[in-house]
């Protein structure tokens, strides 16, 4: 990210911030700082349309400390209008297919846990359009793997006493954007060749270590591809098995407003751990 564009983002964080500030946090010239500003500006003057606030990856109870606050935050400078989750909302660590860390919670006090925890962001955001996650999967994979069907099962707004204004679906389709978790939309340049394919504006989570837009410009239309990045914490046992990976978890959020114009927001390390 270069240094404008950092500077934005803390700016987005900190709306009342002075020069001196700005210039302070991020080390940046005063040049920088006032183009930073007059950008913040611009997006006050085109968010006159519908404003969609998408966050992934969540992986409760696995999710980084003080994510919660940038999301309102970020949400909040941005008025935002709807909220979608793209899935991954929990991550069932102890009952997935995969060997489970040995100081891992068990599975009752993984889930009281995620229910403790996802109460905050039910308060936060009472009504949410929730994509199904792979992870979100897991209870009824599992429960499929022994010739249980899955109408044997509660749903995870049960489980999660998650209210019914939290309502998943596979994908969600807002203003002409595509949203979904981005199952089989792997790697960094996954949002961009989903959205060529659909030939649509689509906006994903799922692949945790690339974040960010690809706008693709064609005679017909202008549309875009947007991984919004993810909020689970790097430092949890859930996410062990990436330590070796060279590509390491992106924080942030994403904002598309009006259908049109799509902004993803990291969160950056000093917001991570204050």
């Amino acid at each position: 990210m270069n240094l404008q564009n950092q500077t934005v983002s803390y700016i987005l964080q900190n709306p009342a911030s002075s020069i001196a500030d700005i210039m302070g946090a991020t080390s940046c010239g005063r040049s920088v700082a006032y183009a930073a500003l007059s950008a913040v500006d611009r997006v006050k003057e085109i968010n006159t349309g519908r404003t969609i606030g998408a966050f992934s990856c969540l992986h409760q109870p696995a999710t980084t400390p003080g994510y919660l606050e940038f999301v309102k935050r970020t949400f909040k400078r941005f008025n935002v209008d709807e909220v979608v989750n793209l899935g991954d909302l929990i991550d069932h660590h102890f009952i997935s297919r995969h060997v489970s860390e040995p100081d891992a919670l068990n599975p009752l006090d993984e889930m009281d846990l995620a229910i403790l925890n996802l109460r905050d962001w039910v308060k936060a955001f009472p009504d949410v359009k929730w994509c199904k996650g792979n992870h979100d999967a897991i209870p009824v994979r599992q429960v499929k793997t022994l010739g249980i069907p899955s109408r044997f099962i509660k749903s995870l707004n049960e489980i999660y006493e998650l209210p019914v204004t939290w309502e998943m679906k596979s994908h969600w389709e807002i203003d002409g954007v595509w949203y979904e978790h981005g199952i089989g939309s792997n790697g960094m340049y996954g949002a961009k060749n989903t959205a060529m394919r659909y030939r649509q504006s689509y906006v994903q989570g799922h692949t945790h270590a690339h974040a960010g837009i690809h706008h693709l410009f064609s005679p017909k239309d202008n549309i875009f591809g947007m991984n919004v990045g993810c909020g689970m914490d790097e430092k949890s046992y859930a996410s062990r098995y990436g330590k070796i990976f060279k590509d390491k978890i992106c924080l942030g959020c994403g904002i598309v407003i009006d259908g049109k114009i799509p902004f993803f927001v990291p969160m950056e390390k000093p917001f991570q751990h204050g």
